[in-house]
């Protein structure tokens, strides 16, 4: 463990239109709005500053462009590689149509650096899945490249679009530590049901610290999704999800454990409840921090840890 204490560590995908780029639905363009999405940063921030409670917010460096600095690169969104262009086809026909909005919000970054105590990790740069499959290592590092040239802050950690760990070795070489483990979610009708009814276990366990990977990067467990409120996910009871986290955070005081929450911060849009849930989930982990009970944590704190013991 990175101390004799339970971890706790919020990680958001920060992603807009960008995390569903190959199947943007007519609903999205008014879900995708610049109002919607900086309501729903207000009020996760607010919430964390409430309860003093670091999060990492790993961001696609397109997403935290705006139209101005889109013209200004247009050359990195539009020189991509060919494996790029299925899922760039939308984004493409988008910019030919000035319809910006979902895919561009600079302020959303901007309100969590102006908070002054969370960690800004990397989402990619264009969310296209790293599998190696489909990619060529140079391929890959295409996005690793564009993104340096988009971000204006330093990026130490990583989370991969879709969860679908690859290339491993490129976050080495531009200078990341670690990284979210890898989970993907199963996006057929069992794997949904499967989801779901994981929803419904209330007596979940935290997750145990991991080992680094052979690059001797640290990697950092993958943890729980929140429950979004959305289709099928909207028949789970407000108490379950409840009870759910909180047997997750006395398991990890009891033992030690981690407890990794991780969503999107779009989520909340439209979904108030959803917001209440966090908030008392965050009250319980700023209880458990306050007795001594628990470490908060950044990805970036954990992977200092984990990678000072090298």
């Amino acid at each position: 463990m990175p101390c004799n204490k339970a971890v706790f560590i919020l990680s958001l995908d920060c992603e807009g239109k960008w995390g569903m780029a190959d199947s943007i639905q007519p609903y999205h363009e008014q879900y995708f709005t610049t109002a919607n999405i900086n309501g729903a940063y207000t009020q996760m921030l607010a919430v964390l500053e409430k309860y003093k409670v670091p999060a990492s917010f790993a961001f696609v460096s397109a997403f935290t462009q705006s139209s101005q600095q889109f013209k200004q690169h247009k050359d990195l969104f539009y020189n991509t590689p060919k494996t790029y262009h299925a899922w760039l086809k939308k984004f493409y026909q988008d910019m030919e149509a000035a319809q910006y909005e979902g895919w561009f919000c600079p302020s959303a970054m901007k309100r969590v650096i102006d908070a002054g105590i969370h960690e800004i990790a990397s989402h990619s740069c264009f969310h296209r899945a790293f599998l190696e499959q489909e990619l060529t290592l140079e391929e890959a590092k295409y996005d690793f490249q564009a993104s340096q040239e988009l971000l204006t802050v330093k990026p130490n950690t990583f989370i991969y679009p879709r969860n679908l760990v690859g290339f491993t070795g490129l976050l080495k070489k531009y200078g990341y530590i670690g990284y979210r483990e890898g989970k993907a979610y199963k996006t057929n009708i069992v794997g949904r049901l499967g989801n779901l009814a994981a929803e419904f276990n209330i007596l979940e366990k935290s997750q145990t610290t991991l080992a680094h990977d052979a690059n001797n990067l640290a990697v950092i467990p993958a943890g729980f999704f929140l429950n979004w409120p959305q289709g099928l996910r909207k028949h789970v009871p407000n108490s379950v999800t409840q009870l759910r986290w909180n047997h997750i955070l006395k398991h990890a005081v009891e033992n030690n454990g981690v407890v990794h929450m991780w969503f999107h911060p779009h989520n909340f849009i439209n979904h108030p409840v959803m917001v209440q849930n966090f908030a008392q989930i965050i009250e319980k982990v700023a209880q458990y921090r306050e007795q001594g009970l628990l470490s908060v944590m950044t990805m970036q704190d954990y992977s200092d840890v984990k990678t000072s013991t090298l």
